[in-house]
């Protein structure tokens, strides 16, 4: 008896052997992943909220720090697109005395109606910077008649503080048209040319030694870095704004849209969005006055803003698209690109938002304050398509300086 089990537990054993054996050299089951490198999140703060709204549109922020103060503007509509025959102008602003440990409650950006007899004017969204005394914008602007949207416009303003924060926005003009080839200013638009005309601003802008530099796309998705001289007059005007370079083939074999940028010595680096691939870098040579494409991005980061670091990496958030291939759901969109300074990809696909977002999410912009780096984001919860039960939030992580530095080695 005793040697029957001893025989049927050295057979047990030798199976089990056998299996083990076998299972060893088994490859582990790959886990489910976004493919976002999340291994950086616990670097970020904890998200903090700064307006959610339950119906309407928020979104498309905008961050400046002036004098001290972190101004945020946002979008605030009723639908998403632009109406014709209505003035949606909802733009408002929150800002923070104290580093972000207070928020203001949310201010109203007063623009002026159009003036135009039968045209109504929608101010969708506005890119600031701060010369140090004052804040320059530009921002777009969506003109239409009872039934029809014209073609998109960009308007010049200045914002200016009074002692209390608050921001008064002073004097707006309507900036000339760029032909769609991006080769000439243009009073007005030509007869034919509603809708395709468009000029749409887009990114972030910078200002160096008097100059204010942005980008433009348009209709036929082309891009076009300007500048003005900030000395030349009151505002830009046609004869005040130089066309530096031309990005684009007429939406041949790219789409090419919005463009976040950095300059580093005398080159303004590029990253613009590609709708029928990733990322484009350029890179604009300000004497040779050469622009020159150096790579792509292997991952998409839509809507790029760039916040470049003193003595460190040139930030990019934006969001990727890829996940959603058309369909309104749920996902991870979040993407943080470090460049160089001579704008070569370090590393991509970063996750610094770490939950999901519905499918119109993840327009960014960012600041630097005190050592601290402040990412504004929004996101919606449900479908581009705004209705009663939508929910959209608007919110910021931040992230010491020094840590964006050892990210990038």
């Amino acid at each position: 008896m005793k040697n029957k089990f001893l025989l049927i537990l050295f057979a047990f054993l030798t199976l089990f052997l056998v299996s083990f054996s076998l299972r060893m050299g088994e490859k582990p089951p790959e886990k489910k992943t976004t493919g976002i490198d999340d291994s950086y999140l616990h670097l970020f703060s904890k998200e903090r909220q700064l307006d959610s709204t339950k119906g309407y549109f928020t979104g498309f922020p905008q961050a400046v720090v002036h004098k001290g103060i972190i101004y945020v503007t946002y979008s605030y509509h009723v639908q998403h697109q632009s109406m014709p025959g209505k003035e949606q102008d909802h733009i408002y602003y929150k800002s923070s005395k104290d580093g972000g440990k207070t928020w203001s409650n949310r201010q109203k950006l007063t623009f002026p109606k159009s003036r135009i007899k039968g045209i109504s004017f929608d101010y969708r969204s506005i890119q600031m910077v701060s010369d140090g005394n004052r804040i320059i914008g530009l921002g777009v602007v969506v003109p239409s008649d009872s039934s029809k949207i014209k073609a998109y416009s960009t308007f010049y303003c200045e914002l200016k503080a009074n002692k209390r924060g608050k921001l008064k926005c002073v004097p707006i003009t309507l900036m000339p048209y760029i032909s769609q080839d991006g080769n000439e200013i243009l009073t007005a638009l030509q007869p034919g040319t509603e809708g395709r005309g468009s000029n749409i601003v887009s990114g972030n802008m910078l200002l160096y030694e008097g100059y204010l530099y942005w980008c433009y796309y348009n209709s036929a998705r082309n891009v076009q870095l300007l500048r003005w001289s900030t000395s030349s007059g009151e505002h830009p005007e046609m004869k005040t704004i130089e066309i530096l370079a031309n990005i684009g083939d007429n939406n041949k074999e790219h789409r090419y849209s919005e463009v976040g940028m950095f300059r580093e010595g005398d080159a303004i680096y590029l990253s613009v969005r590609d709708e029928h691939s990733t990322n484009s870098n350029w890179r604009y040579d300000l004497h040779t006055k050469t622009m020159t494409h150096l790579a792509n991005t292997k991952t998409e980061a839509f809507g790029p803003n760039i916040y470049k670091i003193e003595d460190g990496p040139a930030v990019l958030t934006g969001r990727q698209y890829t996940y959603l291939k058309k369909r309104e759901q749920l996902t991870r969109m979040d993407n943080m690109i470090l460049l160089s300074p001579q704008g070569e990809i370090i590393k991509e696909n970063i996750g610094f938002v770490g939950h999901l977002m519905g499918g119109d999410s993840m327009y960014c912009s960012s600041v630097e304050l005190n050592g601290v780096v402040f990412i504004f984001y929004y996101y919606g919860m449900n479908s581009s398509l705004v209705s009663p039960n939508s929910r959209y939030t608007l919110a910021y992580k931040t992230i010491k300086v020094e840590d964006l530095r050892k990210m990038a080695e």
